[in-house]
């Protein structure tokens, strides 16, 4: 979504851009409607998320030569490594995006996933990718400083993601959540968005959630999105059946289109409590839809206090609980002055525009510094 967005900002300013990505989540029938000169699609031959497409390495190697930049986007994948060596020997400058590919630092590696897998790969094949390109481009200054600490380099900058924030002026009537989910749209309720990964800390939200329950028995939380695995989902299951009040916990699943941004519009807040996250894209939803947010210290998301968009908050279970009870009443966060005072801050901040032209100047420092 991040890049789809960027392109079509790039283009709509005037530049050719030409996108290459494997087919990795795409339906076939997708495929066969956008595959283009411009949009070239190529076959991965495995579905584990490393990206390998032999096809892709050969169109690289016989065209790197005629772009002016190559973008990667990821830092675990074939792609991005592949590209880098072929930008490298093509004498084509690069740059990389790491998109929340986060490196596993000893804080945080324990609540990584392959986390062994991903330092090895780090250590022989990324790390060199982003000492050697022109710029390492971090969507947060938290994940700038990860990624100076682990390479030891100034090739970093910082330009955060985007948002295309027509989506969420759409206002999306409270009855899709009861003909859909079967939700009564008057419970107080409080939305996770996101996947159901070991770095999303949904442990502990579970635990802050039975706190939280006991003192708003007739409140609901949403846990959507999509699980890395069934047993990563068991267990979570599992632990929502020791609960006080289990059923007081919904898991939709993979939420999109209209029944996502009911969920945004008609929650009380938004839950981020992440050990990690490069930047949280959801985070831009929720304010765009006029909710707030409450986050982790694993998040780059200090200026929700700072703005007073929601708490940024260590991962104490009694300091979540009592943030989640006061939010979910104080006016300050519930009123129609808190919508118009979110999205104005995301459309001044976040929109694709202002983020396109910050890397057009990227482009043009780091093509007049090749020449």
């Amino acid at each position: 979504m991040c890049t789809r967005g960027l392109v079509s900002a790039l283009e709509h300013i005037g530049l050719d851009v030409t996108i290459c990505t494997t087919d990795l989540g795409w339906a076939e029938k997708k495929i066969q409607e956008q595959r283009s000169k411009k949009l070239r699609i190529f076959k991965a031959w495995s579905s584990d998320g490393a990206d390998f497409a032999p096809d892709l390495f050969i169109y690289l190697m016989k065209n790197c030569r005629h772009f002016d930049v190559v973008q990667l986007h990821g830092t675990f994948n074939f792609p991005t490594v592949f590209g880098a060596y072929v930008a490298r020997v093509s004498k084509t400058p690069y740059i990389v995006c790491p998109r929340g590919n986060f490196i596993p630092t000893p804080k945080i590696q324990k609540h990584v996933r392959n986390v062994i897998l991903k330092k090895l790969f780090f250590r022989l094949l990324a790390r060199k990718t982003l000492i050697k390109a022109n710029c390492v481009v971090c969507s947060s200054n938290m994940e700038l400083d990860a990624t100076k600490k682990l390479t030891h380099t100034n090739n970093l900058t910082s330009i955060p993601e985007g948002l295309n924030i027509s989506f969420y002026l759409q206002q999306i009537a409270p009855d899709i959540l009861k003909d859909k989910l079967g939700i009564d749209p008057e419970r107080p309720l409080f939305l996770f968005l996101g996947r159901l990964a070991k770095e999303k800390a949904i442990p502990f939200l579970i635990d802050v959630w039975d706190l939280v329950i006991k003192n708003v028995p007739n409140a609901l939380l949403i846990i959507a999105g999509a699980n890395d695995s069934n047993r990563g989902l068991q267990k979570l299951v599992n632990h929502i059946v020791t609960l006080r009040r289990p059923e007081s916990i919904l898991m939709p699943g993979v939420v999109i289109g209209d029944l996502k941004l009911a969920l945004l519009q008609h929650s009380r807040c938004l839950l981020l409590p992440s050990y990690y996250e490069s930047f949280g894209n959801v985070v831009l939803e929720s304010l765009a839809s006029g909710t707030p947010v409450i986050a982790s210290i694993g998040t780059p998301w200090k200026s929700l206090e700072e703005n007073r968009f929601g708490k940024w908050l260590p991962w104490d279970v009694e300091a979540w609980a009592n943030a989640i009870m006061d939010i979910s009443v104080n006016g300050a966060y519930q009123d129609k002055a808190f919508t118009i005072r979110s999205r104005q801050w995301v459309i001044d901040n976040f929109n694709w525009d202002n983020i396109a032209d910050k890397y057009i100047s990227l482009y043009e420092e780091i093509v007049k510094q090749h020449r």
